[in-house]
């Protein structure tokens, strides 16, 4: 497919027919309900959608999946972040998430969690724990924006998905560019 007609694609607004995210465009959900693209994606009724919305899920998904923190490490102030750090409250509850180089990692200890940035963090978004989802989705949006995540716009979150700065092209994650 040629890049003029992806980006024709890309800029469609496609919507779920029915259920709780009923109109709501796929771009605005990942920010308001970020794991719940991820399980749908692997439900046995996401193959009987409609093919536009199978493909433009799968198509945030993988977006979603490729962050390109901008910025410094906040621990540094140096390098290019590329890890992002969990810190727990307790085993169930995120205290706050970082944003940090490589060098700055603590990786998995007592009260931290380390992975790649990305939407799809399956253990602290597990159970619908709703201060956990805010906790991490405000990190997100103020690294790209400095500002409060309730205060976006249904069009600044759906801007978001076609900035191709804000994700690493697609196996590239992690590496240096």
């Amino acid at each position: 497919m040629s890049e003029k007609l992806e980006a024709r694609w890309t800029d469609i607004k496609v919507t779920f027919e029915t259920g709780k995210h009923a109109g709501k465009p796929i771009e605005v959900i990942m920010f308001e309900d970020p794991g719940y693209l991820y399980w749908y994606s692997k439900q046995e009724s996401f193959s009987k959608l409609r093919p536009v919305l199978q493909k433009k899920i799968r198509y945030i998904v993988e977006l979603a999946d490729s962050l390109r923190i901008p910025g410094y490490c906040r621990e540094c102030n140096h390098k290019r972040p590329r890890r992002m750090i969990f810190r727990m409250q307790s085993p169930k509850e995120l205290q706050h998430v970082n944003f940090v180089c490589e060098d700055c990692d603590p990786g998995n200890t007592a009260g931290v969690i380390s992975s790649n940035p990305t939407f799809n963090y399956v253990d602290v978004l597990a159970g619908k724990n709703i201060h956990n989802v805010n906790v991490f989705i405000e990190a997100i949006v103020k690294a790209y924006w400095k500002k409060p995540w309730r205060m976006l716009t249904q069009r600044e979150m759906i801007l978001f998905w076609k900035n191709k700065g804000h994700f690493y092209p697609k196996g590239k994650i992690g590496i240096s560019l």
